[in-house]
């Protein structure tokens, strides 16, 4: 293999990991290992390590999964509208990589993170934490593939908000400490909210492909319209959350008031513009709209482990 053909291999690869969108997994669970980190007197720094490798793995294993069973919609992105944020690369579906290689890929890449995962539940010997591990491998997998298919029957973005949401942020915690959060669950909301938008705006561009092939996901099983006042709804419980939790940790203070204002603001400003003013309909809004969705769940990721640890 020349040089310009390995380079071009390891860029098609690259493309079709999608390596910045791995930060929508890797982000909570960082941030849920620093919650842990602060509200410990030691963590295993071992095991937090190996747990972001294996989050890392999983999640480009289901991005790969995604681009193997999403083929047919993926190219009909391009009879109707693409962004960078859906329709997926086409890097398998039209490009260079075979789905038998990106399945192998996928394969090892799984393997690997449940290496990781069996050796985090070695050294915290936690059957619970063994057992959320495995939900979240199984989500990943099943979100696309056959015959399961969560992503075809409206169920796959309730599965993200709990995988990306809140079960990133509780594993990393009990990853780096071995124990659990003694404070409600309920912290994890605004995640779970956040990335829950992001993969629900996700599809309104795919709306017309995923339709076409019988693709139900809840946007076309409700409609963009419908859909669009359930994103204004999260979004704006996304704000309401953010200030519960302020109101929760640090009642009164007005320094921590602020930290949480950029998440409180963006998450009204979608609110708005997609729910109430519908400038999703307008086709220039819409990549926009889906990288502002992103900003504001790694946004909430760092607020939620600034308020709860300080």
């Amino acid at each position: 293999m020349t040089n310009v053909a390995f380079s071009s291999a390891i860029t098609n690869w690259v493309t079709v990991i999608r390596l910045p969108f791995t930060s929508v997994a890797v982000m909570p669970f960082a941030a849920g290992v620093f919650i842990g980190y602060r509200s410990s007197d030691s963590i295993s720094w071992t095991a937090s390590i190996l747990g972001l490798v294996a989050v890392f793995f999983i999640c480009i294993t289901c991005y790969l999964i995604g681009e193997i069973y999403d083929r047919e919609e993926d190219l009909l992105t391009l009879k109707y509208m693409r962004t960078r944020f859906s329709g997926g690369t086409l890097a398998v579906a039209d490009g260079p990589i075979s789905p038998r290689a990106a399945g192998i890929v996928a394969t090892v890449l799984l393997c690997m993170a449940a290496v990781c995962g069996f050796y985090i539940c070695h050294i915290h010997s936690s059957r619970i934490l063994l057992g959320l591990g495995i939900f979240g491998a199984l989500a990943a997998v099943v979100y696309s593939l056959p015959p399961v298919r969560l992503v075809k029957h409206g169920l796959g973005e309730l599965f993200i908000g709990v995988c990306y949401g809140w079960l990133t942020l509780f594993t990393g915690f009990a990853t780096a400490t071995g124990k659990f959060p003694s404070y409600s669950y309920l912290f994890a909301l605004p995640q779970a909210l956040s990335i829950f938008n992001v993969i629900l705006f996700n599809e309104f561009p795919d709306y017309d492909p995923d339709r076409t092939v019988g693709k139900k996901n809840l946007v076309v099983h409700m409609g963009r319209d419908a859909a669009s006042k359930v994103y204004g709804t999260s979004a704006f419980l996304v704000a309401v959350t953010t200030l519960l939790i302020w109101r929760f940790f640090h009642p009164g203070n007005f320094l921590y008031l602020l930290v949480t204002l950029p998440v409180v603001f963006l998450s009204l400003f979608l609110a708005v513009k997609v729910g109430l003013l519908d400038k999703w309909k307008q086709e220039k809004n819409v990549e926009p709209l889906c990288g502002q969705g992103i900003l504001l769940n790694l946004l909430v990721a760092a607020t939620l482990a600034f308020l709860v640890v300080f």
